[in-house]
C-alpha cells in the first residue's frame, strides 16, 4: 500500500478468484484511509444486488456504503473530484474501468480498485488486463479450493451451465478452484455434455441445478397431479315423483316402451 502522505495520484489493484477476499480488502484500505481523515468515494456496480443494493458488500456480508452505484463509471461524472481516495468495487464489469482510474490517478488520486482477472474459463478480462501495467501496485488473492479444501485457488469455476460471461452469484453458482480440481471437473463436464448426459450450456438456464429440482419438489408437493380419469355418458338419476309415475306391471316389472305403447303410440313414436 502507497504511503498516505504521497501527493501524487496512484492506482492499487486487488485481483484474484471468487472468495478471495478482494472486496474485504478493498474495505479494509478505504477504512484505513478513512481513519487518517482523507475523505472516500466508493463506486459499485448497479448490477451487484447480491447483499445490498446501497452498499459494497463482501461474501461474509461485511458492508461498506457505496457514493455511488452506476452501470459505466462515466456516470458519476466529475462527483469524485472533491475527494482524496478513489474505491471502484468490481471492476470487470465496467467497461470504461481503464480511462476513468488513469484520470482519477493523473489528477492526484488515490484509486483501489477491486477485480476479477480472470472468468469462468479462465479468460482475461481486458479492461483489467490492461489497467495492470497503469498500476503502481498489483496484489493477487488467492483463495482456498471449495473442491479439495487443501489447496490454494486461483481460478473461478461456474458450477451451473451458461454460456452468459457475465452472471452475476454468489456460492449458489460459482466456487474457487485450484489447477487440479478445475481442469479435473471442466473434462468430466465436457464428457457428460458429450455424452449427452447433461444438458448443454445454450439449452439450459441459469437456475442451479439444486435450486431447480427443489423447486420442482416444492410445486409438486403444494398442486399434486390427479391423473384423469375418463367419465362415460350417463342419464341423470330419475327424481322419486318420477319413479313413482312410471307404470308397473302386473308382475311387479316396469314394462318395456314396446309393450306400454299402443299401435297408435308406435305410430306416433316411429
Amino acid at each position: 500500500m502507497m504511503l498516505e502522505n504521497e501527493s501524487h495520484g496512484h492506482i492499487e489493484l486487488i485481483i484474484g478468484p471468487m472468495f478471495a477476499g478482494k472486496t474485504t480488502e478493498l474495505m479494509r484500505r478505504v477504512r484505513r484511509e478513512l481513519f487518517a481523515r482523507r475523505s472516500c468515494y466508493v463506486i459499485k456496480h448497479s448490477r451487484d444486488a447480491r447483499y445490498s443494493r446501497e452498499s459494497v458488500s463482501s461474501h461474509d456480508k461485511l458492508l461498506l456504503g457505496a457514493t455511488a452505484a452506476v452501470a459505466e463509471l462515466r456516470e458519476v461524472g466529475d462527483a469524485w473530484c472533491p475527494y482524496d481516495v478513489v474505491a471502484v468495487d468490481e471492476g470487470q464489469f465496467f467497461p470504461d474501468i481503464v480511462a476513468f482510474c488513469n484520470t482519477a490517478a493523473d489528477a492526484g488520486k488515490t484509486v483501489i480498485v477491486s477485480a476479477l482477472d480472470g472468468d469462468y474459463r479462465r479468460q482475461p478480462f481486458d479492461g483489467i488486463c490492461r489497467l495492470i501495467p497503469l498500476a503502481e501496485s498489483v496484489k493477487k488473492l488467492t483463495a482456498v479450493c471449495m473442491e479439495c479444501h487443501c489447496r490454494s485457488a486461483s481460478f473461478t469455476y461456474r458450477t451451473v451451465s451458461s454460456e452468459k460471461r457475465e452472471l452475476i452469484g454468489g456460492a449458489d453458482m460459482y466456487i474457487a478452484a485450484c489447477r487440479t480440481c478445475f481442469v479435473t471437473k471442466s473434462k468430466k463436464r465436457a464428457e457428460l455434455e458429450a455424452k449427452g448426459s447433461v444438458q448443454t450450456p445454450d439449452k439450459c438456464s441459469d437456475t442451479p441445478a439444486a435450486e431447480k429440482q427443489k423447486g420442482e419438489q416444492r410445486e409438486a408437493e403444494e398442486d399434486p397431479i390427479t391423473p384423469p380419469t375418463t367419465i362415460a355418458a350417463a342419464e341423470p338419476p330419475l327424481s322419486a315423483s318420477a319413479v313413482r309415475k312410471r307404470p308397473v306391471g302386473v308382475d311387479g316389472n316396469v314394462p318395456t316402451d314396446a309393450e306400454r305403447c299402443t299401435s297408435k303410440a308406435r305410430l306416433e313414436c316411429h
